[in-house]
């Protein structure tokens, strides 16, 4: 007996499909999962600025017979998705509610921990780090705040002699890294929430190009994941507080360990060759003093 097809995954299925208004509501929704569940389509019309009865033929287009058929499977959907890593948001207060000790904070954050592993299989952890490996360039973007996780995970995959750059998603300065970019290439973005245009750009542009992408974020809304090969999720704790970089470090860093565990030999030679380097050009103090 086949597994049934749970909302989400018709969503996905059918989005290329959907009209733009459809692909509207199925954005919203994503985005908006723990308010839209209890909507009704009253409510949910209000809420997107979308129709009622656009919404009931959004909720067919999609395999339903009407929004109530479609409500329902988003509630099943929900409370299994609360089961993995939703049901962190809940046990999270809002900060301006009371002040948190740094041990509530810190089990908070192996909370997140906890949801990433559950959320990022190993065959596909294994397959970025072939794909990284593989590459021959590997170009890594982010934006705002995000840019020090790419060029963090850019020096440490070039420190085992792998081709890696890194650059911010916004600005000019991306169309000079695009130029070089090929399909033989990898292509890393850090991008999180909701997918803004810069990153809608660069998406488009390396589908142009035909360059494989692995995305780290913390979203599951459609447009954001349609073009990425591989996606590893990074829990960051509800959009409405302060988000934490400790799960999306923690993924960089798992995928520095695995390159280097896949690379073997490769990796430890790089690394003495560069130790030798340090030793035999750095500047050492001790010894201009005693002249």
């Amino acid at each position: 007996m086949s597994e049934k097809v749970n909302c989400y995954d018709k969503i996905l299925a059918n989005y290329e499909k959907l009209s733009s208004l459809h692909k509207k509501i199925a954005d919203y929704i994503v985005s908006n999962i723990h308010e839209a569940v209890f909507f009704s389509v009253t409510k949910l019309a209000k809420s997107s600025g979308i129709s009622e009865a656009t919404i009931v033929r959004f909720a067919k287009k999609i395999g339903y017979e009407g929004f109530m058929d479609f409500k329902q499977d988003l509630v099943t959907y929900f409370k299994e998705f609360m089961k993995i890593d939703g049901r962190i948001r809940q046990s999270i207060d809002v900060i301006s509610k009371a002040r948190s000790s740094y041990e509530e904070l810190t089990r908070k954050e192996i909370q997140f921990l906890e949801s990433s592993i559950r959320s990022i299989d190993d065959e596909v952890y294994y397959e970025a780090i072939r794909a990284i490996c593989g590459a021959e360039t590997t170009y890594i973007f982010g934006n705002d705040l995000n840019v020090s996780l790419a060029n963090d995970l850019c020096y440490r995959l070039s420190r085992f002699k792998l081709r890696a750059t890194s650059t911010s998603i916004s600005g000019h300065s991306v169309f000079e890294k695009l130029l070089l970019i090929n399909s033989k290439d990898i292509a890393i973005i850090f991008d999180f929430y909701k997918p803004s245009i810069d990153f809608r750009r660069l998406m488009d542009i390396l589908e142009e190009k035909q360059v494989p992408v692995i995305l780290i974020t913390d979203t599951r809304v459609p447009p954001m994941l349609k073009s990425a090969r591989i996606v590893l999720y990074a829990e960051r704790g509800p959009n409405d507080l302060f988000n934490s970089q400790v799960v999306p470090v923690a993924v960089s860093n798992a995928l520095v360990v695995g390159v280097a565990y896949e690379l073997g030999d490769k990796a430890v030679e790089a690394l003495k060759e560069l130790s030798e380097m340090h030793k035999n050009y750095s500047f050492n103090q001790l010894e201009e003093f005693s002249l």
